[in-house]
């Protein structure tokens, strides 16, 4: 074969698989869709071990820190507990033979952080920021976004949102694995591989993926990782987003946040076998 014939049957070729990853996304971007009546296991011992909304604007309030405290403690008798939020700057300074100059500036308040009686339920309050987090025990998904919307109301009538900006929604989940001689083949469906021809066991990974999610204006950060505490952790983590501007009224939200959540569960329920489900 002469290099001239070589070079278009490449060339060739790399189209051919151009040409098939464009029919293929085609073809899932008219298939996909997210059906709210899909249900999926309810868990005896869900492994969330954190649940979190965030919820990014742009504010026109007055942020005071005296004012704005007051008016969130006010609001907020069932989160006793309180912690200011500043922002500090690390600035350093490196020159060949002299020692290392460290700046640091103090940028001001931020916000405030309240924590409920049990310091289970954490609401962050920014100016253009609001987050929501429960930790375990995780109830149920109606729970959760009760509260947060509730929280959420008060924040837009402190913060004065004119939209938003981002909707973040994410799960951390943490299954407990045996200390020893387990297998990721009987916990993932999809779980990771040495290279070839070399069959070595894990000690320890991290993969991240992250999909745009077709016909809706969502994406998907997946990572999965071990964590080795006090036991062994299968994490996986889910992040579903939004980075849309939409209105800020609480119907906006209770249109998008079902879906954000379809998309977790099915995430989640696609990425494990029936053992770790059985876990």
């Amino acid at each position: 074969m002469t290099p001239h014939v070589h070079v278009f049957l490449c060339r060739l070729h790399e189209v051919g698989i151009k040409q098939l990853y464009i029919v293929w996304y085609a073809h899932m971007s008219s298939t996909f869709t997210i059906d709210l009546q899909e249900s999926f296991s309810k868990l005896k011992s869900a492994p969330i071990v954190e649940a979190i909304l965030e919820i990014r604007t742009i504010a026109q309030a007055d942020w005071n820190e005296d004012n704005i405290t007051k008016l969130l403690k006010t609001a907020l008798p069932d989160y006793p507990h309180h912690q200011s939020l500043k922002s500090l700057e690390h600035l350093f300074k490196v020159e060949q033979g002299q020692p290392l100059e460290q700046q640091v500036s103090d940028l001001g308040w931020k916000g405030l952080r309240c924590e409920s009686e049990d310091k289970k339920c954490i609401v962050q309050f920014y100016k253009d920021s609001f987050i929501f987090s429960q930790l375990q025990p995780y109830d149920c998904g109606d729970t959760f976004f009760n509260e947060a919307l509730k929280l959420w109301e008060i924040h837009k009538r402190i913060a004065q949102p004119t939209e938003i900006q981002r909707i973040g929604l994410r799960y951390v989940n943490r299954i407990t694995v045996p200390q020893a001689g387990f297998n990721l083949e009987d916990y993932l469906t999809n779980p990771p591989e040495p290279p070839q021809d070399l069959e070595i066991p894990f000690t320890s990974f991290m993969h991240h993926e992250t999909f745009n999610v077709p016909n809706y204006p969502y994406g998907i950060n997946f990572v999965k990782a071990i964590q080795e505490e006090q036991t062994i952790g299968l994490i996986l983590d889910i992040d579903v987003f939004m980075n849309q501007p939409v209105a800020t009224d609480t119907m906006t939200l209770e249109k998008y946040l079902p879906e954000m959540r379809w998309l977790k569960n099915k995430v989640f329920a696609n990425s494990i076998t029936k053992k770790a489900l059985e876990v």
